[in-house]
């Protein structure tokens, strides 16, 4: 099929010289953002798939993804990065949104990967963070936690070699722990 394509004033035409007789001209406007208007022959030219071919379709795409699986992961991975990368603005703007839309779940994600970055190790912290905000008192002084006050703070207590959590302390008894 070749097409050939003219651009008069406000309207575009295009002709499709195939073996179909000359009532298969398209006439789109511009006007109407290039909707086309086409005749039989062009609507009918390709078939739609049967719910078989279809099925077959989806197991074959289903046994690629299978195959290809890690290859898949790291290009989106890169195409991901890249764009974060590219549009930084964009993305610290979202996380802003994020952070005041859901304040609950932003603390939580902030309380949980500092817990990572400074090596905590445990199975479920999901738990563990339940577990933090039910916590009110230090396990060895048995002070009232209170953000407010540096003495009152609440830290989670993990050694430091293995990265095994012990348990939640004020600030004082962590020091001398450590």
């Amino acid at each position: 099929m070749t097409l050939i394509i003219c651009l008069p004033r406000r309207h575009l035409w295009i002709w499709c010289v195939t073996r179909h007789p000359p009532s298969t001209i398209l006439w789109c406007s511009l006007r109407k953002k290039l909707k086309c208007i086409a005749t039989k022959h062009l609507n009918h030219s390709r078939r739609m798939p049967t719910e078989e071919q279809r099925k077959r379709n989806r197991e074959k795409q289903k046994r690629y993804y299978e195959k290809h699986k890690k290859e898949i992961y790291e290009r989106n991975k890169n195409r991901v990065a890249k764009w974060n990368a590219e549009n930084k603005e964009k993305v610290n703007a979202y996380k802003t949104k994020y952070r005041l839309n859901n304040p609950d779940k932003s603390k939580k994600s902030d309380t949980l990967s500092g817990w990572k970055q400074r090596g905590l190790i445990h199975d479920d912290y999901d738990d563990l963070y339940e577990k933090y905000l039910a916590s009110t008192h230090c396990e060895i002084c048995d002070v009232l936690f209170n953000n407010d006050e540096w003495r009152t703070t609440k830290c989670m207590d993990h050694c430091h070699k293995t990265g095994v959590f012990r348990n939640f302390l004020c600030q004082p008894c962590n020091l001398k722990r450590e």
